[in-house]
C-alpha cells in the first residue's frame, strides 16, 4: 500500500537580481533539498512550515549575488519499503527577496 507524505523541506538559491528565487528552483536540474519533518496531512505540514524563517543575503565574490534560504512543502507517495514512488507537487513555499536598505 503506497503512503502520501506531504514533506517540509528547506533548499538554497543564489539569484542574479535578488528576486523571486522560486523561478531558478524550479527551472534548474537538480533540486538539493534537505528534509526537515513529514506528515501525513497538509495542515501538519503547514503547522511546521511557520517555524522557518525564509532569508536573503548579498554576496559579491567579483560576480553580484543573493543566496536565499527557502522552505516549502513537497507531497511525496511512498510504497511499503518506503521507497519513492511519484510526487515533487509543491505547496506552500516561502521565501523572501532582497530590500535595499535606505
Amino acid at each position: 500500500m503506497n503512503t502520501k507524505k506531504f514533506e517540509v523541506r528547506t533548499f538554497s538559491v543564489e539569484t542574479r537580481n535578488g528576486k523571486n528565487p522560486i523561478d531558478k528552483f524550479f527551472n534548474q536540474g537538480n533540486q538539493d533539498t534537505q528534509l526537515v519533518a513529514s506528515f501525513i496531512s497538509l495542515d501538519e505540514a503547514k503547522a511546521e512550515l511557520v517555524n522557518f524563517t525564509p532569508t536573503v543575503e548579498y554576496g559579491n565574490n567579483g560576480v553580484v549575488y543573493y543566496h536565499h534560504e527557502c522552505a516549502g512543502i513537497e507531497e511525496n507517495i511512498y510504497d511499503e519499503d518506503g521507497e519513492w514512488v511519484s510526487g515533487g507537487d509543491w505547496w506552500d513555499i516561502i521565501y523572501k527577496e532582497f530590500i535595499k536598505e535606505a
